[in-house]
């Protein structure tokens, strides 16, 4: 039995406390002054959650604030109180003491709600579908009927969990076969679109693709070995062009005509510009020998001059320079000319060796530039080992070789490219076929078979089981029922009693289906729609089925029902409070806390002293 509810920061209330008594409590005001708010604490401290507010946010009267809701209940002879606190954000401290013994019990939100469905033996589900009717639950039962939540209630207090759990297995044992099936059937049709029913023509088909794989990528690498090469040779062409521009640019500074040379081997051409060379330096050297020769020559006879000179005295005879013999005027006449014709020769051929000198430098000169050009082209091609250029290449041979090479060299190289492109996608696409073959096999592997001949027969051996669970399943869900509706006979039929009153009528009969729906049936036994019924005779049905169910199937000794009056007219709303006040009377329950506005249909039963009214400024 509910024996108080305290809120704090909740919802209408900035502070509030409301103390219950056994029997029939209404809680009467007009709207917006907190009637379902009183409700809803009390749902919320019993389970966690409220049932109509689903954004914490919206519980809080301050958000800033915490929200606190205290419960107290008893049930049996102990009594019970719980506390909860939430934020804007999130549930925070909760505590659940037993008054009795002064133990607190459990002291985290999860904690208490499964502690609660333990001493009132009901779920959580349960006291928020059936124990507590919230305004509105009458659109929420028909759009999503409880049937988990009464139907394992109901299988729990009739003793049928067993039976039921029996039939659960079942269910879940069909559910991994029909998986399994399915993953069978795929693998079967599988293997058909790869072309495979038997085991050979699998290891024949994965031989051929990695045969076939083998093969291109042998031809992959010799084209990529090929491009590299090509790359190789594209490289050193690149480094051979300045060098030829170097030698082109030489020679034809120094030979302006120099289509000859340029048809000439490089070696060879070399060979003979370094020859040039030493002829050329042989030739100055002994030109320079020579002309120190005259040079000394010239002196010498210079020197005689001066002897000449410095004996000359006018006599007839005088001394010769050299010898001292006596010389006539005449003599040294002749030997004064002979001295200056020799001079003169001197100074000429002097002359002309120094003409010489100047164009043999400059041939030197010449020489030394184009053998310089020439050396680091002669060494490349040496060494660089070009295929295409072998080393005797002339220069004219090179230029036009790295001018077809430029013409192509992007032609080529897209060809190869190409070529590999090509290749890379057929190897791609026999990888992706030896990819669904191994996933073929893995398949079969995963799914316990070793060849592809068993998957045939385990798929008929999987439906055979299939067929044979699906029967057990029908006769096990059969039998629940069966004994369900022979334990609910009595509960239908009072149910229906209720119901003819209620209608005026003796033809109806009511019984609830497997999702937890009212199914009514008149007296041909035909099924009538609900939707035919009125929002007011859906309403009064769902508070006689949550009123008879609570009773008889939980150990709640309560019930919170919230504006039941809302949708019926005057007379049905008496006969719904007749049935209410009837029913307590008879024992369906201790305590019913109902919310309305109605004040003149409850009048007849204030004298009554199971009856009280909770007035709401």
């Amino acid at each position: 039995m509910i024996e108080s509810i305290e809120m704090v920061n909740w919802r209408a209330y900035t502070r509030r406390e409301f103390q219950f008594q056994p029997g029939i409590t209404f809680i009467m005001g007009a709207n917006g002054t907190g009637k379902t708010s009183i409700l809803e604490a009390i749902a919320y401290a019993l389970t966690g959650e409220a049932s109509t507010v689903k954004a914490r946010g919206k519980l809080l009267r301050d958000p800033e604030k915490l929200a606190t809701v205290r419960l107290q209940f008893s049930i049996d002879t102990h009594t019970y109180s719980i506390e909860r606190s939430q934020s804007a954000k999130r549930a925070e401290s909760a505590r659940l003491t037993d008054l009795t013994s002064g133990k607190v019990l459990r002291t985290t939100h999860k904690k208490i709600t499964e502690r609660v469905e333990e001493i009132l033996n009901v779920s959580v589900d349960f006291l928020r579908r059936i124990v507590y009717m919230a305004e509105g639950d009458i659109f929420r039962f028909l759009n999503d009927p409880p049937g988990d939540a009464l139907h394992s209630q109901i299988q729990q207090v009739l003793g049928l969990t067993q039976l039921n759990g029996f039939s659960v297995a079942l269910e879940q044992a069909q559910k991994e076969i029909g998986a399994r099936i399915k993953a069978t059937r795929r693998q079967i049709d599988f293997l058909e679109e790869l072309g495979v029913t038997k085991e050979q023509e699998l290891v024949d088909h994965m031989q051929r693709l990695e045969e076939r794989r083998n093969r291109l990528l042998a031809e992959l690498r010799a084209t990529q070995s090929r491009v590299l090469e090509y790359e190789r040779e594209n490289e050193g062409l690149s480094r051979l062009a300045p060098l030829l521009r170097d030698v082109t640019r030489v020679f034809q500074e120094k030979q302006p005509d120099s289509a000859t040379i340029f048809n000439q081997a490089i070696p060879e051409l070399f060979r003979q510009r370094e020859q040039e060379l030493g002829q050329i330096q042989a030739r100055l050297d002994t030109i320079e020998q020579d002309i120190a020769y005259l040079r000394g020559e010239y002196t010498a006879y210079n020197q005689l001059l001066d002897l000449l000179h410095a004996h000359e005295s006018g006599e007839e005879t005088i001394p010769c320079p050299v010898c001292s013999k006596p010389m006539t005027g005449a003599e040294r006449s002749t030997v004064y000319r002979d001295l200056f014709r020799r001079l003169n020769q001197i100074d000429q051929q002097a002359r002309e060796y120094e003409a010489l000198l100047l164009q043999l430098n400059a041939r030197r000169s010449s020489v030394e530039s184009e053998v310089e050009s020439l050396r680091p082209l002669r060494n490349y091609l040496a060494h660089a080992h070009l295929q295409s250029l072998p080393p005797d290449s002339a220069v004219a041979g090179l230029q036009e070789a790295i001018r077809m090479h430029e013409l192509e060299a992007r032609d080529h190289r897209a060809a190869m490219q190409n070529e590999i492109q090509s290749l890379e996608a057929e190897i791609a696409a026999i990888e992706q076929e030896r990819a669904r073959y191994l996933t073929a096999q893995s398949r079969l592997h995963d799914l316990g078979f070793t060849i592809p001949e068993e998957a045939s027969y385990g798929l008929v051996q999987l439906e055979m089981r299939s067929l044979s669970i699906r029967a057990a399943i029908r006769a096990v869900q059969d039998t629940l029922m069966a004994q369900q509706n022979a334990n609910m006979e009595k509960i239908y039929a009072q149910v229906a009693e209720v119901w003819n009153n209620f209608m005026r009528s003796e033809n109806w009969g009511v019984q609830l289906d497997r999702t937890g729906m009212p199914v009514l049936r008149d007296g041909q036994e035909r099924e009538a729609d609900l939707s035919q019924l009125s929002g007011g005779e859906k309403t009064a049905l769902m508070v006689m089925l949550h009123t008879i169910i609570a009773h008889h199937f939980s150990n709640t000794d309560f019930l919170l029902i919230d504006e039941p009056l809302e949708h019926l007219d005057s007379i049905n709303r008496r006969s719904l409070i007749r049935f209410l006040v009837k029913a307590h009377q008879k024992g369906a329950f201790q305590q019913v806390i109902v919310t309305t506005f109605e004040e003149s249909l409850i009048r007849k039963y204030m004298s009554d002293e199971a009856v009280h009214i909770v007035h709401l400024a």
